[in-house]
């Protein structure tokens, strides 16, 4: 009786086999280097660049890069990291990019922000408004701003409470703005 005798397979599909998990073993490695490049990536974003740098040390809170002609400007430009907004009360009749701002008590906290961003929105209905505004930085450099018309009624430091009244302003628009570099921060703002 004679051996049967064994069939080889064809090069082409023996090179296939070997090929193929040749290809799933280098998609692996391809999969693996893409997620180490973008875990990196982000750290790196996250600590060593955010925006504007703190170039005036730890221990000075105020803007060393921002300027004030800056936040006179209508549009918001910020980047935050873990924060959180909260506005509840009554409106005041503000129409736009701003009506979500128009509220009686506005709340705003980050674990980092960089920029400028508009936390109250008020159209005076009244001659006189007052401001009661706190805010509690951790790091990083924050001023509070108080816009009416768009130009700058007042420039306010971090880490303090502050009621500011504004009188002779009847239908006009008026904005508190933070100012943010590197910044850890909690501010709330409650118009009466």
């Amino acid at each position: 009786m004679e051996k049967p005798v064994r069939r080889r397979r064809p090069a082409a599909r023996r090179n296939f086999h070997r090929n193929r998990a040749l290809l799933i073993g280098l998609i692996g490695l391809l999969a693996l280097g893409i997620l180490v490049v973008a875990f990196f990536g982000f750290h790196l974003f996250q600590g060593i660049y955010w925006g504007y740098p703190d170039l005036n040390g730890p221990d000075n809170t105020s803007l060393s890069v921002i300027s004030p002609l800056e936040v006179t400007r209508l549009d918001n430009r910020y980047t935050t990291l873990a924060s959180g907004t909260s506005v509840h009360g009554t409106a005041t009749g503000i129409q736009g990019a701003l009506k979500n701002m128009d509220r009686s008590t506005c709340t705003f906290s980050a674990r980092k922000v960089d920029g400028i961003l508009t936390l109250q929105a008020t159209l005076a209905q009244a001659d006189t408004l007052t401001l009661n505004i706190d805010s509690q930085l951790k790091t990083g450099n924050t001023e509070i701003f108080i816009l009416v018309d768009g130009q700058i009624h007042s420039r306010l430091p971090a880490n303090k409470a502050h009621t500011v009244t504004l009188e002779g302003i009847a239908g006009k628009t008026v904005l508190v703005k933070i100012a943010a570099e590197r910044a850890e921060l909690y501010a709330t703002v409650e118009r009466t």
